[in-house]
């Protein structure tokens, strides 16, 4: 599940990030390091990797990481707020905000309007040109392969994927009870029992080439495979966020097999008919234990081979 909220909706306190809430809340800008010890969501041997990623976010003050405390000193939540220059929503610049956490509600009601107000407050420059943000939406826990994309709601007790978000159970109400509104929501199924595909006996053998491009190929197929996406998926999605086909790639070539999570199809003229895109669970990696699980990230058709089976 997704969350949104309109950045003319609240009304943003006075006052520096720094500072003192009535309710005895003390919210602190901190070092990506700090921030990235409070993340019990994040798999410690990535730690490094997400302190460099905000330490240039940071320096480039396109965001900023939030820890709140309480009347005695202790950690009590956390928020980290950015814009992400690859992030856009239905064309326009977007804030986002992501690996929050708190106690409870009035930390994370807390954390989140001043999330607004630092939105509000920072210009997103790009090109030179001031881009004011109209929304702050979230959780998106950049970098997204660690973090993931949502709220949790269910599957709590299901081993973690790559790329897939997990929080407190309550955290979804939570975020609706400061004001923020659903607006997208997503799935992951997990499919032990496979059904028997009786249309696709009807498809020949002969109209379609299964392959398995190598990362190499991959890139000198980058534009087709781009073009598609655009044809499948423009009117579709709300969302972009750029860099995700080379951090997919980047994932697959951390296995010596990779090129198979990622079957495609050719048509009769050699060009990409379908695509299935796995990602291969780098938690398994990173615990040093066998792979046991893929993510099916993406199946892409194109639009002239639907509805054949």
């Amino acid at each position: 599940m997704r969350f949104s909220v309109k950045n003319c909706q609240i009304n943003p306190r006075c006052g520096k990030l720094s500072n003192v809430i009535a309710s005895g809340i003390s919210i602190q800008e901190i070092y990506p390091s700090d921030f990235a010890q409070l993340c019990w969501e994040l798999h410690q041997t990535q730690r490094k990797t997400f302190s460099n990623y905000f330490e240039k976010i940071i320096r480039k003050k396109k965001g900023t990481l939030l820890a709140a405390y309480d009347s005695a000193g202790e950690c009590c939540g956390r928020i980290a707020v950015e814009f992400n220059p690859g992030y856009v929503s239905r064309g326009h610049p977007c804030a986002t905000f992501g690996w929050l956490d708190g106690f409870d509600s009035q930390v994370v009601k807390e954390l989140l309007h001043l999330a607004i107000e630092w939105s509000i407050s920072n210009n997103n420059i790009e090109g030179g040109k001031v881009r004011h943000s109209f929304l702050l939406r979230g959780p998106i826990s950049f970098p997204k392969g660690l973090g993931g994309v949502g709220c949790q709601v269910e599957g709590f007790k299901k081993p973690r994927m790559y790329g897939v978000s997990t929080n407190r159970p309550l955290l979804s109400d939570w975020i609706t009870s400061a004001s923020f509104l659903p607006d997208a929501t997503y799935a992951c199924v997990e499919d032990l029992n496979p059904l028997i595909w009786k249309s696709g006996e009807t498809i020949s053998n002969s109209q379609f080439q299964l392959v398995n491009f190598s990362p190499t190929e991959w890139h000198a197929r980058e534009k087709e495979l781009i073009s598609l996406l655009d044809t499948t998926f423009g009117e579709i999605f709300p969302d972009t966020i750029s860099g995700r086909f080379e951090e997919s790639l980047a994932s697959i070539s951390l296995y010596q097999n990779g090129k198979f999570f990622w079957p495609t199809a050719l048509d009769e003229n050699g060009c990409i008919a379908g695509l299935l895109a796995c990602l291969p669970n780098l938690w398994d990696m990173w615990d040093q234990k066998p792979l046991a699980s893929i993510n099916v990230d993406t199946i892409i058709v194109h639009p002239k081979y639907r509805r054949q089976g």
